[in-house]
Order: structure tokens, then sequence, then C-alpha cells
């Protein structure tokens, strides 16, 4: 039974991959503009501070493969001025990224899509909403729906989240 689901989830995942592959082979988004840069949080104590700018991603579904334009970040956040994770020493190499987002299919003003979490070594769902002036982004870090499928080299999982699940960064 739990194979019959497993494979029912994969054909329903891949069937939506396959529609959404553009005819051209490269899907061009020149909108995330105003996403580009460094953008920071700060509580006094701990921060937060991303990298995001907009890049040529290599995607590869079953047979086909496309590129597609993405918002990718990097990040590094401190706790008491302690580096707790980061993956800002790989800026630019778009494999390190820690952060991948696209507003296809969103409202104006909004991104969506996963973030790493080194630690926790796991993917999170990622939502980031710029306000009118475009000087503040709301983040948003929530679990990914779903099951987790692990073999018994895979490290434990571990819920929660390393970072803060919401919070105001400000474009530096």
């Amino acid at each position: 039974m739990k194979r019959i689901i497993l494979i029912l989830a994969l054909f329903i995942c891949s069937e939506k991959i396959f529609a959404q592959i553009p005819a051209s082979g490269y899907s061009v988004n020149t909108t995330m503009g105003p996403y580009h840069g460094t953008w920071k949080w700060t509580n006094g104590i701990d921060e937060l501070t991303i990298y995001l700018v907009t890049k040529k991603v290599y995607f590869h579904a079953g047979e086909r493969a496309f590129y597609a334009d993405c918002l990718v970040g990097w990040h590094i956040y401190k706790k008491a001025g302690v580096v707790i994770e980061s993956s800002y020493g790989s800026i630019n190499n778009v494999e390190s990224r820690t952060i991948r987002l696209n507003n296809e299919d969103e409202p104006p003003g909004v991104v969506r899509g996963t973030f790493e979490d080194i630690t926790k070594n796991k993917s999170c769902e990622l939502s980031l909403k710029l306000n009118a002036a475009q000087n503040e982004l709301i983040w948003k870090l929530a679990a990914t729906p779903g099951f987790n499928i692990t073999t018994a080299d895979d490290p434990i999982y571990q819920p929660g989240f390393t970072l803060p699940k919401h919070l105001i960064l400000i474009k530096q």
C-alpha cells in the first residue's frame, strides 16, 4: 500500500512539473529586480543577512530539461555574534544557494520557493513579501508539506527550523 501511495505521489508531482516546462527550453523572468541585493534583520542580539539575485537555474524533470530565471540567495545567521549557519562563503555559486524563489503565479510583490536549513539538513518552504516602498521583506518559513523518504544513511529528521519563522528584513 505504501508503494502505491508513493508511486501516485511521484506521478502527480512529475506531471505538474512536466506541464510547466517552457517550450523554448528557457523561461525568462525580468520582474524580480526589486528583490536583488542585501537584506538584514536584527533583534539586537541575533541577525540574519541574505543576498538575493536572479540567476539562470537548470531543472531536470524526467527526460526533459530546461532553464528558468529564479531568485536565488545565500544567507548568514548569527546568534549573539556567533555564526550558526552560513552559505555566504559560496555567494554566486548557484549550486550552493540556500534560497530559491519565483514569482510565477504569485500576487504582485510575493515570491515563494525553498530555503535549505543547513543545520537541520532539510528543505523548507519560504515566502517573501515586498512592501510598497520596496525596502522591507516579510520572511515566512513553513514546513514542506508531505512526507520524507529517507534511507538508513540519511541524517535523522529534525523538526522545527534553525532560523526564525517570521521576521522583517530591511534593504541594505
